[in-house]
């Protein structure tokens, strides 16, 4: 895409990428709020239906593990451009500033640098990545407590069947009479 070179034509350019990302942005809040349902909906343990729950933990650890991969490559990515973004700008305003001033101080360019919109752009868009990286992580998290939840609530079924029934339910078919 070009960006247009009639000042009017930039500035409803400029309104409509703005739109586009409100937009977008809408979108991705809706998005978490879904996924913040499902996660919701699978750490849930329904007691009466233990073995549901058994049988369905593997699918939703699978998936959460496959969305805090998504996201941690976007973390990643982000990072990476905040440093590339950071270079680009560096060079810039050190080559700026030395051309008008030979004696710039590193710090000044610094400085210049950390209030460049470019640069401060790439860092929210960091943060944001990180952010969205350490909810999928207690995501995961919550579902690996809810694996080890369930191995206790089965070890306490299996102790309880024993006790009350006399039962060896370590082997199958094993009851307290020897068969």
């Amino acid at each position: 895409m070009t960006f247009p070179s009639n000042p009017y034509d930039q500035a409803r350019a400029l309104e409509a990428a703005e739109d586009r990302a409100r937009e977008l942005e809408l979108l991705l809040e809706e998005s978490r709020a879904r996924v913040r349902a499902d996660v919701a909906e699978a750490v849930k343990i329904i007691p009466e239906a233990i073995g549901e729950e058994y049988a369905r933990l593997p699918a939703d650890l699978a998936l959460a593990n496959s969305r805090y991969a998504a996201i941690y490559e976007r973390h990643l990515k982000a990072e990476a451009d905040m440093k590339y973004t950071r270079a680009i700008v560096r060079i810039e305003h050190r080559n700026r500033m030395k051309a008008v001033d030979a004696k710039a101080t590193e710090t000044a360019i610094d400085a210049e640098v950390e209030q460049d919109a470019r640069y401060r752009q790439s860092v929210a868009a960091h943060i944001a990545a990180d952010v969205a990286r350490v909810q999928a992580l207690g995501d995961l998290d919550a579902l690996r407590a809810k694996r080890d939840m369930l191995i206790s609530i089965g070890a306490h079924i299996r102790s309880e069947l024993r006790s009350l029934y006399g039962m060896a339910t370590d082997r199958p078919g094993a009851g307290h009479n020897g068969s």
